[in-house]
């Protein structure tokens, strides 16, 4: 029988040394492997996803089974990575090697190891790429920052009332009553909408 090959892309290397160490507990069925391009599951953290687009596509491209580590993440984080790339289990801290293993052989058999509950989360907070435009998300960006209408507008080389219409427009998509509820869920989804701005960047560069 074939061995399963497992590793990790983490940016902490102690908590990589933990998973090698857990993985080759399971048993002589499953082998822990240095490099990602040898194994068919890969780990991966959410630092990893956010900073390393290029090789998280290029993991992807490979066909790997991406499988996320939560250390202590918050449902929103989750939703982040699960809306935008394709991760088929999440790993929860200390969790039993009975239960890992049965992950693990999940999701090689093409199953999804995700709890119900998340999926219904990340249906309630519907946001894609495709949600915002290229000026909405740089819009977006100066909000966090706290900057006026005025200010951003001048940043962008834009009218006040063209600055007016895009938030108008971001109220709607973000279902908003005013600029504060606007202002609190972009804060909430702070994660999110910079990978979103990461990935249109990414997208821009490999179009120009």
């Amino acid at each position: 029988m074939e061995k399963m090959r497992v590793s990790c892309a983490l940016t902490s290397k102690f908590i990589s040394g933990l998973i090698k160490d857990k993985v080759n507990s399971l048993g002589e069925e499953i082998k822990f492997v240095s490099y990602w391009q040898n194994a068919d599951i890969v780990i991966v953290d959410d630092n990893f996803l956010l900073n390393n687009l290029s090789e998280v596509n290029k993991i992807i491209d490979e066909n790997k089974i991406l499988v996320l580590l939560d250390y202590e993440l918050s449902e929103d984080d989750i939703a982040v990575f699960l809306k935008l790339f394709p991760i088929k289990g999440i790993i929860y801290k200390d969790m039993d090697p009975k239960l890992l293993k049965k992950l693990l052989y999940s999701v090689k058999n093409g199953e999804i190891w995700i709890k119900r509950s998340m999926f219904q989360y990340i249906l309630r907070e519907n946001l894609s790429l495709k949600t915002f435009s290229t000026k909405e998300l740089q819009i977006i960006h100066y909000l966090l920052k706290g900057y006026t209408n005025k200010e951003i507008g001048k940043q962008l080389g834009l009218t006040e009332q063209s600055i007016k219409y895009h938030i108008n427009q971001l109220l709607k998509k973000l279902q908003c009553e005013n600029r504060t509820q606007l202002i609190i869920k972009l804060i909430k989804f702070r994660k999110l909408i910079q990978a979103l701005i990461n990935q249109r960047e990414q997208m821009e560069c490999l179009n120009a």
